[in-house]
């Protein structure tokens, strides 16, 4: 099957009988969001040796559809084909794209736990990594990365000030890459006052 964003292409195999009488045409239907299946166009057969191709058109971004065939003759319609798969209307090429969103500086106190959940886009389903400084991170010690289609979680978990990184995250695929990145800071107490605490300036109500 070939598709994008506004387009499907679909392909179907003969009858295994035309019931005496040659196949006209066949009726191509559709069906949007599992509602109702509607007409989308005929497929002439003048000859009976064409190539069963048809390409749906005016298909809208992220809809979920099906495709069935009906064949006719003389005689009338057959019943319906099984039904295609369930597809989901996207671009068939399409450069990676992060959304950003949940990317801005994230500032949390020491011995909390972070979760950075970031959505993809693109298509092939892009890889997805993160990095710091050069390096490609893996689940490590309080730091969990799970990674799924469109979809990748970077959590650290009891943060110490050493996991205040600028840390990078990189989608990739045949069509391009891109890459973002989110600083983080964990936010400790401050540590006491240089002492001993020297007394000076002294009279007999105060002392400095």
């Amino acid at each position: 099957i070939s598709y994008d964003h506004m387009t499907c292409d679909i392909k179907w195999g003969p009858s295994e009988s035309d019931g005496g009488s040659p196949i006209t045409h066949y009726i191509i239907q559709t069906r949007t969001n599992n509602g109702d299946w509607i007409f989308d166009g005929n497929f002439q057969t003048p000859t009976g040796s064409e190539k069963l191709e048809y390409q749906v058109t005016g298909l809208t971004e992220n809809d979920k559809v099906q495709f069935r065939a009906i064949a006719v003759n003389k005689g009338g319609e057959s019943p319906p084909s099984d039904p295609s798969p369930l597809h989901t209307v996207k671009h068939s090429k399409l450069k990676p794209k992060i959304d950003r969103k949940n990317l801005d500086t994230k500032s949390i106190k020491v011995g909390q736990t972070l979760l950075l959940d970031v959505d993809v886009t693109g298509e092939p389903t892009p890889e997805t990594s993160w990095s710091l400084m050069g390096t490609e991170l893996a689940t490590k010690e309080n730091i969990t990365i799970v990674h799924t289609a469109y979809n990748t979680k970077f959590t650290i978990e009891k943060g110490t000030r050493k996991n205040s990184q600028k840390y990078k995250i990189t989608a990739t695929n045949i069509n391009g890459k891109d890459e973002a990145f989110v600083e983080v800071v964990f936010l400790g107490r401050p540590s006491p006052p240089m002492g001993p605490l020297e007394v000076y300036g002294a009279t007999k109500d105060s002392c400095k």
